[in-house]
């Protein structure tokens, strides 16, 4: 993917978190929900066309490269065999058809290496019974033969990769500008009905289809400040961070926690530790920069806790 397909591809699945946060606001539509059904499975054929995308050539040629050298090292070894015998017995035809480097071999393409081994094989075979005490046997030129016909049929294999490859880049177009279009012409004008009835939902959709310019920056930082009502940090409390991106995070003796290098998008903050009352807390960050957002727990035999922006006893 390039980097405006990156950013449409994330824009997508935040767009994803938001609608799945928020099933029964929607499903219960039968338009809506066959256009999110829709925008799913759009969403599940880019990720697939990615991994063909990312995945390339990487797997055959390697393959394609050890087969390379299991030809060569067997072709070698009845070369030197053939070689010796022919220089013992004054055979000028076959010295010459044994006279074969590793050089020539790793520098020659593909057809030529084909080539090169079976004139190797076709030389040596009819002297094999001779061969024993020169390093070959009939097992081992059966081997060269078989290790040729092994390289021979994955020789095509890299091309068809690589045009698997443009397939995949070709698709990924297709499919972001798919999503777009679904975007702007189904999703974004059915959700003006949730404008009034569900404000929070209808800003967090429309904050998650404003992401721009991710997967290449990552310019957000979410931080804060656990403590108490008496404004007593808290250590070892549990950070959990969910959403477009996952983290956690464990506090030190200040009660502070930080989480770096996150995109624009909708994450919910979990905070946990033994003694006091969980929290959580939704919030949708809107544009690069620095979100604080401190937490005051409540022990475990009091009331409800809350969450809070206010300044805590010590910096972040």
């Amino acid at each position: 993917m390039d980097k405006n397909q990156s950013n449409a591809f994330n824009m997508f699945k935040a767009i994803l978190v938001v609608l799945n946060s928020f099933p029964t606001v929607w499903n219960s539509n039968a338009t809506i929900n066959a256009v999110v059904i829709a925008f799913q499975n759009l969403v599940n054929g880019l990720v697939s066309s990615e991994q063909n995308q990312r995945t390339g050539t990487v797997g055959v040629t390697l393959s394609k490269g050890q087969t390379l050298d299991a030809l060569i090292n067997i072709a070698l070894a009845v070369a030197d065999a053939g070689y010796a015998y022919a220089v013992s017995v004054s055979n000028m035809t076959l010295k010459q058809s044994c006279t074969l480097g590793r050089s020539t071999l790793a520098r020659a393409k593909d057809v030529d290496v084909i080539a090169l081994c079976q004139n190797v094989h076709d030389a040596v075979n009819p002297f094999a019974a001779s061969l024993t005490t020169y390093g070959a046997t009939s097992a081992t030129i059966i081997n060269l033969q078989n290790a040729i016909n092994a390289f021979s049929s994955i020789t095509g294999q890299p091309a068809n990769a690589r045009a698997a490859v443009r397939v995949a880049t070709e698709s990924i177009a297709t499919q972001v500008t798919a999503g777009k279009k679904m975007l702007s012409e189904q999703l974004d004008p059915l959700m003006t009905q949730f404008k009034t009835s569900q404000p929070v939902f209808y800003e967090q959709y429309f904050a998650a289809r404003e992401i721009s310019n991710i997967g290449h920056r990552k310019t957000v930082i979410l931080k804060g400040i656990i403590y108490t009502g008496s404004n007593v940090p808290i250590m070892n409390a549990d950070v959990k961070l969910s959403g477009i991106a996952t983290r956690k995070k464990i506090t030190g003796a200040d009660g502070v926690y930080k989480m770096t290098r996150l995109h624009v998008g909708t994450y919910t903050l979990t905070v946990s530790v033994t003694g006091f009352i969980t929290q959580t807390k939704t919030l949708t960050v809107t544009q690069n920069g620095t979100v604080t957002t401190n937490f005051v727990l409540v022990a475990s035999t009091g009331g409800g806790g809350t969450t809070t922006g206010t300044t805590p006893p010590a910096t972040a």
